[in-house]
């Protein structure tokens, strides 16, 4: 069965030029968002370089983590090689659906998101105000309109001097849940809760789900270019599972039930222990008889525990 999913990009009110570039390729299950920087053209450049190597990449067997590394070397050396200039770089989260999961790959601060009913940040920003946060300097709150949300610690084509440092995790899905891929234009603009409440209210139409989260985007001043991609997990007829409660999707131990009724047995027997206890001492049963039921009754607490 074909994934089902929507997408969409947009210049926004302020950019002269739109330096997000996306692809999806459904043969390969791959969905792709780069956010490109560097001014002028070379943003563009940047962008598309990231996600034309990945797709190239992964179309040729390499994993997602190490496709997104080899694209950070072809930006790295293109300016040599005529294309862009010197420090023009780029964001990237990547999707790669394999049956009922996914993996997930990302540097910078664009984001993927797993929605289930509620909205769940699945990636980890590489950035400045994300540094603040994880060190409790700032909260998440005092995060939205840091002056400097929008700094990077780390791009592709961006040179540091130091590995690149590829985030990557592996999800699960289960049908219902949706996977959102996008740029900092979208989270910028418009509040986590807003973008689930956009999802649930367009949940079985993921195209119309991406209009309306960029026109909101749009309406909230639109400062930044954004791209989105919102794909749905597969349905059970293609992915042969049943989707569970979460707490649910453990086994339960096949003596659980023998357990639970040695339980019931015992604290009954404990019960009726203290119960004839009492009527012994109030009906003056002979004490040799008394001794009998309570040796009787005690032996088979002892059974059932």
């Amino acid at each position: 069965m074909m994934t089902q999913f929507g997408y969409g990009t947009h210049l926004g009110l302020v950019r002269e030029n739109n330096e997000d570039d996306y692809a999806i390729n459904t043969e390969h299950d791959l969905f792709i968002v780069a956010d490109g920087m560097g001014g002028s053209e070379a943003g563009e450049i940047a962008s598309h370089l990231v996600v034309e190597q990945i797709l190239h990449s992964t179309m040729q067997g390499t994993d997602l983590k190490t496709a997104i590394k080899i694209s950070h070397q072809v930006v790295v050396e293109a300016p040599v090689n005529g294309m862009g200039t010197r420090g023009m770089g780029s964001t990237v989260v990547a999707l790669k659906l394999a049956g009922n999961s996914g993996s997930i790959a990302w540097v910078g601060d664009s984001r993927a998101y797993l929605w289930d009913n509620g909205l769940i940040q699945l990636t980890h920003d590489h950035s400045y105000v994300q540094y603040l946060i994880d060190t409790g300097m700032i909260t998440e709150t005092e995060a939205i309109g840091h002056p400097d949300r929008n700094q990077i610690t780390q791009a592709i084509g961006i040179d540091s001097g130091n590995p690149l440092d590829v985030g990557l995790i592996e999800q699960r899905l289960f049908p219902g849940q949706k996977i959102l891929l996008c740029s900092d234009g979208l989270t910028s603009e418009v509040l986590d809760k807003e973008i689930s409440r956009i999802i649930a209210e367009n949940r079985n139409d993921d195209q119309a789900a991406v209009d309306c989260l960029i026109k909101e985007a749009i309406d909230n001043g639109g400062k930044d270019n954004i791209t989105i991609i919102l794909v749905s997990a597969p349905s059970s007829d293609s992915m042969h599972i049943s989707r569970q409660k979460q707490t649910d999707r453990y086994p339960v131990p096949k003596n659980s039930e023998k357990k639970n009724q040695g339980r019931r047995l015992f604290w009954s027997l404990t019960i009726l222990f203290l119960v004839l206890c009492c009527l012994a001492i109030s009906y003056k049963i002979p004490p040799e008889t008394r001794a009998h039921i309570i040796d009787i009754i005690k032996k088979l607490i002892y059974t059932a525990s």
